[in-house]
């Protein structure tokens, strides 16, 4: 029989639990405790059948009253939480837990919920808790739940975090840290309210937990998302997909030229948090060539990838991989042998972060792009190209489009390229940002309004 494993506090008739039984869906009746969190009473219980397994442990913890949105100690416990993922040093070798405690800060949520609230006019204070909520996170972009978790969190929801059975060092510190905060008592409210497990993606636990949520919240690939859409759920259930989804950034010529540290700075910072993962992260550089000629815009892109590969060699986490450089080569080859790219010219650098030039981008190059610190470099001429290549390439896929604009050096280029989007691409879910502000997540994502979406309406 599968176990569903608990990784922050859980009680069971007063005593925490460590695992509970996940009964198959099919069956009911009792089932017998993993009481291994209680080793000293093992030869007394271990006999004893409980009358307690995920199910009936779920039915009790929806019983649960939702906090209030905004509740005082909600905005307490977030503090907490950045405050010690910014001044404990264990954490700063974690571009991920450091950017994620700089998010959490008081003065930037305050801002994003500010924003949010401008977007409409009803208060948003006012709003109720959906009730549950069922969190299934990505295992490549590990950390990325929390940004939607705390959206679930103001609101109040009791939540369901399931996180991939994959571990990192930045995700078993952060659930140390959530941990440590649950166990205080001034946080006993928060505590009760927020579960973080893990268990077997075959098991039966997601049908058992999907029957009972008021939304899900499901962050992974198309396939794995469309898995757990799959499971039935109640009719009023609110679904939240975040799933596959691809990003460019966008540069003019002569700021590559001008400002090749800068440039570089900030691709890094929109790609080095999750390995080039994120779906917000760039995969495409578009350079739109207006003054530069062929050869020194070339010089340009290259000495801009070798300053993006020695900040790979020096970075403490897994970026120095020597496997890295071997993939990208791999991927040259594979888009040679699909006539995606000319193998004489298309390298433009080769590295722990390699560059490729592409004559256009297409479904089948995105199809073959696995991230880990590899460009697909797009040089055209004008704006309105970028435009139309992405309004006829997976634009229902398009996730962030960053540009960059350096000391107002073709600022119009930011304006022509918002108003093109705006006319060619028929939806709303993709965002335009500053490069380096990719990753920087805010309350509407992916054309979700999460801090109304995710209360009554």
């Amino acid at each position: 029989m599968d176990n569903i494993h608990f990784l922050s506090p859980c009680k069971v008739n007063g005593d925490f639990v460590r695992t509970l039984p996940i009964l198959p869906t099919s069956q009911s009746g009792n089932a017998i405790v993993d009481d291994s969190a209680h080793t000293h009473a093992r030869t007394k219980k271990s006999a004893h059948i409980y009358k307690h397994s995920l199910e009936t442990w779920l039915s009790d913890f929806i019983k649960t009253q939702p906090l209030p949105a905004f509740y005082s100690l909600s905005f307490h416990f977030i503090e907490d939480l950045s405050k010690k993922l910014l001044k404990n040093p264990q954490y700063r070798e974690y571009p991920e837990l450091i950017a994620l405690g700089f998010w959490l800060r008081k003065s930037n949520l305050s801002k994003k919920i500010d924003s949010a609230k401008n977007k409409r006019e009803e208060h948003i204070e006012s709003q109720q808790a959906l009730g549950l909520v069922a969190h299934f996170t990505p295992a490549n972009v590990d950390t990325m739940f929390i940004y939607s978790w705390v959206a679930s969190l103001l609101i109040g929801n009791l939540n369901i975090v399931r996180v991939a059975s994959q571990d990192s060092v930045s995700k078993v510190l952060l659930l140390e840290l959530i941990n440590a905060l649950f166990a205080e008592s001034r946080y006993q409210e928060i505590a009760s309210r927020n579960v973080f497990v893990s268990y077997d993606k075959l098991s039966d636990a997601s049908q058992i937990i999907c029957a009972k949520a008021d939304a899900r919240m499901m962050w992974g690939g198309d396939a794995s998302v469309a898995q757990i859409q799959a499971l039935p759920t109640k009719s009023h259930t609110k679904d939240f997909s975040f799933a596959d989804k691809y990003s460019v950034a966008i540069v003019s010529d002569n700021v590559i030229s001008h400002s090749i540290e800068n440039i570089a700075q900030r691709l890094w910072r929109d790609t080095q948090a999750f390995q080039q993962q994120a779906c917000s992260s760039p995969r495409v550089l578009y350079v739109i060539q207006q003054e530069t000629s062929k050869s020194e815009l070339r010089k340009a892109l290259k000495a801009l990838f070798a300053k993006l590969a020695q900040m790979a060699k020096a970075d403490k986490g897994d970026w120095p991989d020597i496997g890295r450089t071997n993939e990208h080569l791999l991927a040259l080859q594979n888009l040679a042998v699909g006539q995606l790219c000319c193998p004489d010219d298309a390298l433009i650098a080769l590295n722990l972060v390699s560059a490729i030039s592409l004559d256009t981008l297409s479904q089948d190059a995105l199809d073959r792009h696995s991230g880990n610190g590899l460009f697909y470099v797009r040089v055209v001429s004008s704006t309105e190209i970028v435009a139309d290549e992405l309004a006829t390439c997976l634009p229902d896929k398009l996730q962030t489009v960053s540009i960059a604009i350096e000391d107002d050096i073709n600022p119009k280029i930011a304006d022509s390229i918002y108003h093109l989007l705006g006319q060619r691409i028929q939806h709303e879910q993709y965002r335009v940002q500053a490069l380096g502000e990719a990753l920087d997540f805010s309350f509407h994502w992916d054309g979700y309004d999460l801090l109304r979406q995710l209360a009554k309406n």
